[in-house]
């Protein structure tokens, strides 16, 4: 968002289903404050943080793309692709992942590294969705402030899509 211009965030904060005048202040007010972080800002300005999270939700869920935790090249430089390396090392069916006595946790609302294993874990093992959501849950992930809604299997009222 270059100054004034909200025109490449605008329609994502259509959704936010709040009015424009109100969405623009809190975007404005956010700009001006010339601080970094939105948590800094929402922390001095309780005025704003429903709209605020709503802001932050609204436009990571409007990131969450399935390719985009494929890499552009196949490399292995990224630390997903290190990390899968490391949880399929001497496996050789989607059962034996649950050997990996891990736990993760991330201050990131999005759920791409949920979103990572259970592709990875899909196409690795040549498995159902169901199969592979199994295999892999067993992983303990921690989102600390939470995150965009529950992924995986069974289908919750809190469940929501990856990208969707």
């Amino acid at each position: 968002m270059q100054g004034n211009d909200r025109s490449d965030v605008w329609p994502t904060l259509k959704l936010l289903r709040r009015p424009k005048d109100q969405v623009e202040e809190f975007v404005d007010a956010f700009i001006r404050s010339r601080l970094l972080s939105i948590d800094e800002f929402l922390a001095r300005r309780s005025k704003y943080v429903e709209i605020g999270k709503l802001t932050i939700a609204a436009i990571l869920c409007a990131c969450e793309k399935p390719g985009a935790t494929l890499p552009q090249i196949v490399r292995n430089d990224d630390w997903y692709t290190a990390l899968w390396q490391s949880l399929v090392a001497d496996t050789h069916h989607v059962n034996d992942l649950a050997r990996n006595r891990v736990r993760f946790i991330t201050f990131n609302y999005d759920r791409s590294l949920e979103y990572f294993l259970h592709d990875a874990t899909m196409h690795a093992f040549d498995v159902q969705p169901k199969e592979a959501y199994e295999a892999w849950s067993v992983f303990d992930i921690l989102h600390v402030y939470g995150q965009l809604g529950e992924f995986g299997f069974p289908i919750t009222e809190h469940h929501r899509d990856f990208g969707g």
